[in-house]
């Protein structure tokens, strides 16, 4: 079974691994303070320590991490939303089972992007939440989209994700329904994907929603899975009441997303527990994470230089966050982005090739990125060791 009993709160009702944390800390997330980058370096690193007890803890019971051996072979793939409010696994459900989380604006998987990286008789969760705002940009441009105008006030990548969303979906005014609707059509496009190119009917395909304020939902689902649908049900379910509750113990509210930085990575590449927010011992509302494909990125990878790039959908994340200059705030989630925002964004992988090659990407082809992280002092190399959960932050 996926579900397990987790360890009891600290008597403030705080997560247990986060109570070495300095408070000062966690009072700045909570109060959605932009964190520097010295400060900023210090908490992660704060976190990481403490994962990596429980990581520890965790091997002395049942034996090394072992990663996934092929990119098809996962139990639970998550496709999630980058919000930085979106649920959050509790680590040790990362560490019993081989769980991937890929994460775009909008939950979109209209690409198909990563869809067959599941065992066959696994299951992949595509699951919105409140106040989504790939969806609210989608209904903002609607009469654009539906003229397929690309208009030069937003940026081409944020459209190619806004413009995945449905026209119907598109259209409907009220949020929490617009946000379970698309969640239903971008299962609806996974599992159709998945039966059309790549033949796969043995997957099950969960749409969900996840609010902060009544909770998670499951909107619909296919039978015929080994892994028991009502664990799977039991175990996040459980987790976004859990972690939720961390957070609000600690002073955090939803109302608005806030996050310290954001984060790019590769999930196939960061082994057995490659969320970041699980690596950090983050909560909710306080990382915003973006999922791309670095395989090009390695120095010895066969595709030609020219080749390298970023995903559209998750260049698309990173600019919403901390770089559109649409109405002249330059990102749209408080503490990295807007006119008071920091802009940091981490890059994290088992590579410091890797981290470098993004980083100069990024740097040469967006001279907004560019500008707003200093020419890259605002930028994080984060060294990743999948074996020990170790996150080394390098020289910028």
């Amino acid at each position: 079974m996926i579900h397990r009993n987790h360890p009891q709160k600290e008597k403030d009702g705080t997560a247990p691994w986060r109570s070495v944390i300095p408070e000062g800390f966690r009072k700045q997330v909570a109060s959605k303070e932009p964190f520097q980058v010295a400060p900023l370096i210090e908490y992660l690193s704060s976190g990481n320590a403490a994962i990596q007890g429980v990581v520890v803890a965790h091997i002395a019971e049942k034996g090394p991490l072992q990663a996934v051996q092929a990119r098809s072979k996962y139990d639970l793939k998550y496709v999630q939303c980058t919000d930085s409010r979106q649920v959050t696994l509790h680590p040790n459900r990362l560490l019993e089972y081989d769980i991937l989380n890929k994460r775009y604006a909008g939950n979109v998987t209209a690409r198909g992007t990563g869809l067959r990286n599941v065992r066959p008789g696994g299951t992949i969760i595509v699951e919105g939440h409140e106040t989504c705002g790939a969806c609210k940009a989608a209904h903002d441009h609607q009469p654009s989209l539906k003229a397929r105008d690309a208009t030069v006030t937003l940026d081409h990548a944020i459209y190619a994700i806004i413009s995945s969303i449905p026209e119907y979906v598109r259209c409907m005014s009220n949020d929490a329904e617009r946000g379970k609707a698309n969640a239903v059509i971008q299962a609806t496009y996974a599992r159709e994907i998945l039966k059309l190119k790549y033949k796969k009917d043995n997957v099950a395909v969960c749409p969900a929603f996840y609010s902060w304020t009544s909770g998670h939902e499951w909107l619909g689902s296919t039978a015929g899975v080994d892994l028991p649908l009502d664990a799977i049900r039991a175990g996040i379910s459980e987790d976004a009441r859990l972690m939720t509750e961390y957070a609000l113990a600690e002073g955090r509210d939803f109302g608005t997303q806030y996050a310290a930085l954001t984060m790019l990575y590769d999930p196939y590449r960061l082994g057995k527990v490659n969320d970041p927010r699980a690596v950090f011992g983050a909560l909710g509302n306080e990382m915003f994470c973006v999922t791309s494909d670095f395989r090009a990125f390695q120095s010895d990878a066969p595709k030609q230089a020219s080749e390298k790039r970023i995903a559209t959908p998750a260049l698309g994340s990173v600019m919403y966050a901390g770089y559109d200059s649409s109405g002249g705030h330059f990102g749209h989630v408080s503490g990295v982005g807007g006119s008071d925002g920091t802009h940091i964004l981490g890059i994290m992988d088992t590579s410091r090739d890797v981290i470098e090659n993004v980083k100069a990407y990024l740097l040469d082809k967006f001279p907004v990125i560019k500008e707003l992280t200093k020419n890259g002092e605002r930028i994080l190399p984060i060294l990743y060791d999948p074996a020990t959960v170790k996150a080394t932050f390098l020289p910028s």
